[in-house]
């Protein structure tokens, strides 16, 4: 049988899955009826794909290292050491980010760099003829963004650490759910006729996935 630490969690569901967080935790959902025995047995017949997702987080963890043990941060891309002074004020600089405690981190991502990403909205609606009800952000723990029918998009507001490069990628992919709101081949082929690149920017985004789980 396979050798793994994993959580179980079981419900009124009528199938098993198997879930890899970015942490590398292991989530195995189940009916309520699964022994531990057809568990093991279902994770051995998947041990190829957990060994593929756990090595792909690995390579991610080592990547972010410095950011997950809490010593450097990302501003527009780019790391800065830091700093917890809780004697001092919350700022962010090209040379450093310092902030009281971690609780301030938020508001101050947000209220440095909301209008510039906004901004950035604004000029794909205006290119591109978008329309949105509302932009907010929040602190998603397993995605950039999200839109909802009504046009209401929030966004994590961790992307506010990454390049304006890739701030872009996800407001164009999230203006192209006020149109399509699926993964459907027209919500692909809008997104290609404005950012022909997408795809490229997509997987640089992956390599910060753990980012949306820390702070």
């Amino acid at each position: 049988m396979i050798d793994l630490n994993y959580e179980v969690k079981r419900s009124a569901r009528r199938s098993i899955c198997v879930r890899i967080l970015e942490d590398n935790s292991i989530i195995v959902t189940c009916p309520k009826r699964f022994s531990d025995l057809e568990i093991q047995k279902f994770l051995a017949s998947k041990a190829q794909w957990i060994e593929r997702h756990l090595a792909a987080n690995e390579q991610k963890n080592e990547f972010l290292a410095a950011e997950i043990s809490y010593e450097k941060i990302l501003v527009k891309g780019k790391e800065v050491p830091l700093i917890i002074d809780d004697k001092g004020r919350n700022i962010i600089t090209e040379k450093e980010v310092r902030i009281k405690s971690f609780k301030n981190l938020k508001k101050l991502y947000i209220t440095e760099f909301e209008r510039q990403f906004k901004h950035i909205i604004d000029c794909v609606c205006a290119e591109y003829s978008f329309s949105y009800k509302s932009v907010s952000f929040r602190d998603f723990k397993s995605r950039w963004g999200c839109c909802n029918s009504s046009g209401e998009i929030k966004f994590n507001w961790k992307l506010l650490m990454l390049s304006e490069e890739l701030w872009r990628y996800v407001i164009v992919h999230e203006l192209c759910h006020t149109v399509y709101m699926d993964h459907s081949v027209k919500f692909y082929r809008l997104m290609e006729s404005i950012m022909p690149e997408y795809k490229a920017f997509k997987r640089d985004l992956k390599r910060f996935a753990r980012l949306t789980t820390l702070y």
